[in-house]
């Protein structure tokens, strides 16, 4: 009986282990970073609902960005830092510095001003070579 309960113990510490070891952010990893660094459009003609959004490469040659008042514009730079284009109300929409982190465990994209207000938050849902999905708000 000794042995037994020895035994169960053994495995409970192991799960416990494996489970812990697959929590923590050493191996997440960050490989998808270099992927997304770069200008980004908002295809809001090609969002699959609400939540989730479609976003393109600036520099797309073969999308051609249909016409519209104002879209979400963001580039993801080195070093933590990117720009956003701001909403103007008299159509003079301009970008903005601010500050971008991506969490390889959660797969969450945050854009903050230089002062730290959130800009935005969106999980990655996928990301491809001429195609970004999120999740809006993360």
């Amino acid at each position: 009986m000794n042995q037994w309960v020895i035994g169960r113990m053994l495995i409970l510490v192991a799960i416990s282990i494996i489970f812990y070891s697959c929590k923590t952010e050493e191996g997440c990893g960050n490989e998808p970073i270099q992927s997304l660094m770069g200008c980004w459009w908002h295809s809001y003609e090609e969002d699959i609902s609400n939540d989730i959004l479609i976003f393109r490469p600036c520099n797309d040659q073969d999308q051609e960005i249909p016409l519209s008042r104002f879209r979400s514009v963001f580039v993801l730079k080195d070093e933590g830092s990117c720009e956003y284009l701001v909403l103007h109300p008299l159509d003079a929409h301009y970008m903005e510095e601010g500050k971008w982190d991506y969490n390889a465990c959660t797969g969450i994209i945050q854009v903050k001003t230089l002062k730290d207000s959130s800009i935005f938050e969106m999980e990655v849902m996928d990301l491809e070579e001429d195609k970004l999905t999120v999740k809006q708000g993360g």
